[in-house]
């Protein structure tokens, strides 16, 4: 099994939604496949209605097939990754990359400046030192130079990085994965589908085989309880939280200081992609609940916890009180 260095784990469940239609009937029912998979350090759980079993069998298998393909491409833990590759080039000047890495790039580069450098791959390298030396007061090299925007130049297919750096897919990967996986089976006439990545990243779409929409829990900083629910449909879902020094999870690293956010806070964001939602998940934790108004400018809705209480945006379509599934898509989550 892959893994990354994200530690964005959230508890989670899907659970049964209401009518379909706005008249209350249920929509007809649809034939449904269920997988659970390893793939990208984690467990992929995914369900898909179609018309019939054999067409939403061959289409959770697709689904399948693209998340590990992208962990092929984003991973590095091994030295088959695209990205693992690319990075032991560092330093090496301009290198000719995949159109699917060249893609990831670009959007890692979009969205730490959307989210001013809270978010930002450059530092994934240090996730690895902290989990691995938590009694070190300093990181192994201090200033802005661990920044995505100064070490990575993207010129199409062709893509360099400056030397000693490196890029970790932790904070986004799982985002892009489900997009592409999503992108996919909408093109291939799947009625509906639920896919879960690890609990901290999850997106749906469509119905279920019974003709109701997915729903979905959000996580508390009690891992014991939730704060809600929330439907998601056609939208995507994830839940960053920060981690002691020294977790096996890893720790989210805030890049203006390079050291570990150690204040307790947990960010569950709700956008139209699954890599935005990731990316500014992780730059609230780093940002605490002073970059809950800049992520609502930048188009996504946020429920924010630390110490001081819950911060929810208007837009979040949070449900109090938590429904309950005779038939729950997953079991509670991390």
């Amino acid at each position: 099994m892959r893994a990354y260095s994200a530690c964005a784990l959230l508890l989670t469940v899907a659970i049964s939604g209401c009518a379909a239609s706005s008249g209350g009937t249920p929509a007809a029912y649809s034939a449904e496949a269920a997988r659970g998979w390893p793939v990208m350090g984690t467990v992929l759980e995914l369900r898909v209605t179609a018309a019939d079993k054999a067409t939403a069998a061959d289409l959770a298998d697709r689904a399948e097939q693209l998340v590990a393909h992208w962990d092929d491409v984003l991973t590095t833990w091994s030295n088959d990754g695209q990205l693992y590759r690319f990075n032991q080039r560092a330093g090496d000047g301009p290198q000719l990359i995949g159109h699917d890495l060249a893609m990831a790039l670009a959007s890692m580069l979009r969205l730490s400046r959307d989210t001013d450098g809270a978010f930002d791959p450059a530092v994934g390298p240090l996730v690895n030192y902290w989990r691995e030396q938590p009694g070190l007061a300093v990181p192994p090299t201090a200033g802005p130079e661990a920044r995505i925007a100064s070490t990575l130049k993207l010129n199409g297919d062709r893509a360099s990085l400056l030397a000693d750096s490196a890029l970790d897919a932790g904070g986004i990967g799982k985002g892009l994965a489900l997009d592409a996986a999503v992108d996919l089976l909408l093109s291939l006439g799947a009625r509906g589908a639920w896919l879960n990545l690890g609990g901290s990243s999850q997106a749906a779409f469509g119905s279920d085989s019974r003709g109701r929409p997915w729903r979905v829990a959000v996580a508390a900083l009690d891992t014991t309880t939730v704060h809600g629910s929330v439907l998601l449909d056609g939208r995507s879902l994830s839940t960053s939280r920060s981690r002691p020094v020294g977790d096996p999870a890893g720790c989210v690293i805030d890049p203006s200081s390079q050291r570990p956010v150690t204040e307790p806070r947990i960010a569950t964001v709700l956008a139209a992609d699954g890599a935005t939602a990731e990316a500014w998940s992780t730059a609230l934790v780093v940002l605490g609940r002073m970059g809950v108004q800049a992520a609502r400018d930048a188009g996504v809705e946020v429920v924010f916890e630390d110490p001081a209480g819950v911060v929810i945006t208007q837009g979040f379509p949070l449900e109090r009180q938590r429904a309950e599934s005779q038939d729950s898509a997953a079991p509670l989550g991390h």
